[in-house]
C-alpha cells in the first residue's frame, strides 16, 4: 500500500469504443472455464466512465486510473440508488476525493504483466492515520 496525498479525484468518460472493448474482455473471460470460479466474479457491467487519481508519492506528483473493481461496483450501486447518473457521480467525487482522503486512505499499487514498468492503482484502503508516538 501506498500513503500519498491525494491531489486530485476525477472521471473521465469512455468512448463507445472502449466500453465496447471493456464488455468483449469481461465476455471473454466470463466464457472462460476455470478451476478457481473467476469466471463468477467479473462482472458483467462495466461502467461508463474511468476513476482517476493525481496523487504526490515521496518521489513525485502522479496520475493513475483506478484498476479497482469495487470503485466501479461503487458507482454502478449509487447510480441505481440515486435519481441520476450525475448524482452517483457527484457521490463519488465527494465519497472518493474529499471524505477519504482527509480521513485517511491508501492507494494499493502493483504492476500487471502487460504493463511491467507501470504502478497501477489496484484498490483504494480507507484507513485512520496512524498515530502511534515514537517508540524511542
Amino acid at each position: 500500500m501506498l500513503r500519498a496525498e491525494i491531489i486530485d479525484f476525477w472521471y473521465e468518460k469512455r468512448t463507445d469504443a472502449e466500453l465496447a472493448h471493456e464488455l468483449a474482455k469481461r465476455a471473454n473471460v466470463r466464457s472462460q472455464g476455470d478451476m478457481f470460479q473467476v469466471t463468477e466474479t467479473v462482472a458483467q457491467e462495466a461502467a461508463p466512465f474511468v476513476f482517476k487519481y493525481k496523487y504526490r508519492d515521496a518521489d513525485q506528483i502522479r496520475e493513475g486510473s483506478c484498476q479497482d473493481w469495487e470503485t466501479e461496483a461503487t458507482f454502478l450501486k449509487r447510480r441505481r440508488e440515486l435519481a441520476t447518473e450525475q448524482e452517483a457521480l457527484d457521490w463519488m467525487l465527494h465519497r472518493f476525493g474529499h471524505e477519504w482522503p482527509h480521513k485517511g486512505m491508501a492507494l494499493a499499487m502493483g504492476t500487471h504483466g502487460r504493463f511491467p514498468n507501470t504502478w497501477l492503482i489496484n484498490g483504494i484502503v480507507r484507513v485512520d492515520p496512524d498515530h502511534q508516538p515514537l517508540l524511542i
